[in-house]
């Protein structure tokens, strides 16, 4: 029996203070998803060589890390439409644009690690591999975002 493998993957608890309660944004999986299908989760999703690439080029001692931020941001933005800069942007429809580099000088220190998570061996060894999940946590200032988009 051969073992199984974990791909880098990046998810964000996006939370936000209201004046009496925190709003956190979930994300619905797809009907016809392959994992977990009509769930709702954190948005998020797998490393891609893009990621590494935009670590490097912002420098830094930490390239991986960086990555793995980058990941989560792009996910953030793919899944939900909210580009995680200060103060947080909906980029949305028209205005729909992949992650740039000059988007990350100031949003990459903005995620907090919180925690890792590997997909049990059982299921990754079902599954013909799994994921190791880095889940970072951002607590937005401007709660119109969370308000609108989660």
């Amino acid at each position: 029996m051969s073992s199984p493998f974990w791909r880098k993957a990046a998810a964000v608890i996006i939370c936000a203070r209201t004046q009496d309660h925190y709003r956190i944004c979930f994300v619905a999986r797809s009907a016809k998803s392959r994992v977990f299908p009509g769930s709702y989760v954190f948005p998020g999703g797998t490393l891609e060589d893009s990621d590494v690439e935009m670590a490097k080029a912002l420098g830094g001692n930490d390239t991986d890390a960086t990555a793995l931020r980058i990941c989560a941001i792009r996910e953030v933005l793919e899944e939900t439409g909210i580009l995680l800069t200060d103060p947080p942007k909906v980029v949305n429809g028209p205005n729909r644009r992949k992650l740039e580099i000059d988007d990350l000088r100031n949003s990459v220190n903005s995620l907090y690690p919180i925690a890792v998570w590997k997909t049990p061996v059982e299921l990754a060894m079902h599954a013909k591999g799994g994921f190791e999940t880095n889940f970072f946590l951002t607590l937005p200032q401007d709660l119109k975002i969370l308000l609108l988009r989660c």
